[in-house]
């Protein structure tokens, strides 16, 4: 009955004894304890240094990707009509004459080569030439028979 009792192991560090061997023991152990927490706080240094590098990295990528932003919008901003994202700007006296643009226009079919010259149409300004008057006013005509005046 007593043999399947676990047996209790005791954690804690064993006092010390007037025993010169024991004391040496105890002092390597300390030694270790204490070189095992100086690697420690190394460690947690580095990870520190490392994350606030990260940190330093991520905060220059960030400032290059603004900057480059702002390049980007001011460069489109100079080149097309309508900046990124915006309202268009306002009129601006180095861009006189401003036309929408309607996309891609069709060519004529003058302005095609190979086609046929047209004839010169008439200049479309010019009024149509009258009709020559008559010589004679019109008369009026006599009452045809069928019709009854009312």
């Amino acid at each position: 009955m007593l043999q399947n009792r676990p047996q209790i192991i005791s954690q804690r560090p064993i006092l010390a004894n007037n025993n010169p061997q024991h004391q040496q023991q105890q002092q390597a152990l300390l030694q270790q304890q204490q070189q095992q927490l100086h690697q420690q706080q190394l460690l947690q240094q580095q990870q520190i240094r490392i994350q606030q590098q990260q940190q330093q990295q991520q905060q220059q990528q960030q400032q290059q990707q603004q900057q480059q932003q702002q390049i980007a919008r001011s460069s489109s901003f100079s080149h097309s009509q309508q900046p990124l994202g915006g309202t268009p700007p306002r009129f601006t006296p180095s861009t006189p004459y401003h036309t929408p643009d309607y996309g891609p226009v069709a060519p004529r079919a003058r302005d095609l080569p190979g086609a046929d010259p047209l004839p010169p149409s008439p200049p479309p300004h010019l009024p149509k030439p009258l009709p020559s008057p008559s010589p004679l006013p019109p008369q009026p005509q006599p009452h045809s028979p069928t019709k009854r005046p009312n």
